[in-house]
């Protein structure tokens, strides 16, 4: 792969986030600000590269998250993104926490998955590290677990979405979550339950409304015709600004991947985009590719200009996810899908708005790890047949061409660090084991001593790193 070109474009992209104008969100001492397209706190910038651990939240013993996060922190990891729900249906798990009961379409929340998830952040703040707390999922393919393997071994096997409108509005389409009073209510009550509890927690970084919003759910759900990107941008204002008068002090981001609607038909909810744009629209910039169009029901720029949104999210996967600029690329890495995913997160840079911009997930899965991919859309296992998977050294390519120029980016977290010597059965039993051996790995995994790791650890040290 010739990647040699992504360095510079993502050096250019870093001098612009330093260049950009002043925009400034307050909060009391020791929280998360931010001032432009950067984090502040205490009046100093706050860069980070991170990591996700989506499965910490079910891990019952307490020396076992204190052990995952030591691992962390020895990684140089600073913020950590991880799921705060987990939607258990008809009668409590055998294993593991959980956030809400459901039983006949009534949700019961959980003071002990609260009190898990206040034990997660005293465990950070001993260690230095900010979490940000995922609220939902889009993908929920679990009623009430994914086959494959037990609850809370992959990412969408928490419940979320589908759960509240399969539980409220049994065979509604999935998007029935942004507009049906019942189920939004039901949410509500959720948010109303957890998000006050840690309003005044210095560890919490941020508030992520639902992980990778879209009008499409899970294999198996539906999607109705009236879908489109007014539906989510709608609930998202009528969600944040709900979430920000129960937490004034923390940050709130959608939690979508970043997908644009760049027609000039696209109907805004929060205005015209305040770019050069605005003024008139260049043809240059209509796009028909899948992230461009609308395709997904989102329009990440009317997201992001929402005022109770105080960052913008992306979600990179550029094995996964097609990102050129016209329909019909390829599944699998190639230089092409990587260089077209680099072109994406500039075109946030120069078209965005005057907000920090975050890589809430990076990943590329390799040969070793291929046959434990998780499909996020059904209970499915393993790369689709005839897609090709990086090699180990194209990973590591790839990996180190979106680091190296990414030294002044808000922040970026990598896909989960394996986590080894786990030795509570809090995904398997409630009794303690002997040792279950490392945390779930959903074909995204970085694992210690590998070149990707050792990558992965010097750009977490430089993004740390005191600006120049």
């Amino acid at each position: 792969m010739k990647l040699s070109s992504i360095a510079s474009t993502l050096a250019a992209l870093a001098v612009a986030v330093l260049a950009a104008p002043r925009n400034i969100v307050r909060a009391p001492s020791n929280f998360v600000t931010t001032q432009g397209r950067n984090f502040f706190v205490d009046g100093s910038p706050f860069r980070s590269g991170g990591g996700n651990a989506y499965y910490l939240f079910l891990l019952n013993e307490d020396a076992d998250v204190v052990k995952a996060f030591q691992e962390y922190a020895d990684a140089s990891i600073k913020t950590l993104r991880i799921w705060a729900f987990r939607e258990v249906v008809g009668s409590p798990p055998a294993a593991g926490n959980f956030t809400q009961l459901w039983k006949n379409g009534v949700a019961t929340c959980s003071q002990g998955g609260q009190d898990r998830l206040k034990l997660i952040l005293d465990t950070a703040d001993s260690f230095g590290i900010r979490v940000t707390f995922v609220l939902t999922n889009n993908w929920s393919v679990d009623f009430p677990t994914n086959p494959a393997k037990p609850p809370g071994f992959y990412s969408n096997s928490f419940g979320g979405i589908d759960t509240y409108v399969q539980q409220i509005h049994p065979g509604a389409a999935h998007d029935t979550f942004y507009t049906d009073p019942k189920i939004i209510a039901a949410y509500k009550k959720y948010l109303s339950f957890v998000v006050p509890a840690f309003k005044n927690h210095p560890a919490l970084f941020s508030w992520e409304l639902a992980n990778d919003l879209r009008c499409q759910g899970a294999s198996g759900t539906t999607t109705s015709s009236t879908c489109n990107t007014v539906t989510i941008t709608t609930w998202v204002k009528e969600i944040a600004a709900f979430v920000k008068s129960l937490d004034p002090n923390h940050l709130v981001g959608a939690g979508d991947s970043g997908f644009f609607c760049t027609q000039p038909t696209c109907p805004k909810v929060n205005g015209p985009s305040p770019t050069k744009r605005s003024n008139g629209w260049d043809k240059r910039w209509v796009f028909d590719g899948p992230a461009y169009n609308g395709h997904f029901g989102i329009d990440t720029l009317d997201i992001c200009n929402d005022p109770n949104i105080d960052l913008c999210t992306i979600q990179f996967f550029p094995d996964q996810q097609d990102y050129s600029e016209t329909p019909g690329g390829s599944p699998g890495l190639t230089g092409a899908s990587v260089t077209s995913g680099i072109d994406f997160i500039n075109f946030h840079h120069s078209e965005g708005p005057n907000k920090p911009l975050m890589l809430s997930a990076v990943a590329i899965t390799n040969q070793a790890n291929a046959a434990d991919l998780n499909n996020f859309d059904s209970t499915t296992v393993g790369t689709p047949p005839g897609q090709p998977v990086a090699t180990a050294a194209e990973q590591l390519s790839a990996f180190n061409s979106i680091f190296s120029g990414n030294g002044n980016v808000t922040a970026l977290f990598t896909w989960e660090q394996q986590v080894t010597g786990i030795t509570s059965g809090a995904i398997i039993s409630k009794k303690r084991q002997t040792n279950i051996g490392s945390s779930p790995n959903d074909g995204m995994q970085v694992s210690p001593g590998t070149p990707v790791y050792q990558s992965a650890i010097n750009n977490n040290k430089a993004m740390a790193a005191p600006p120049t």
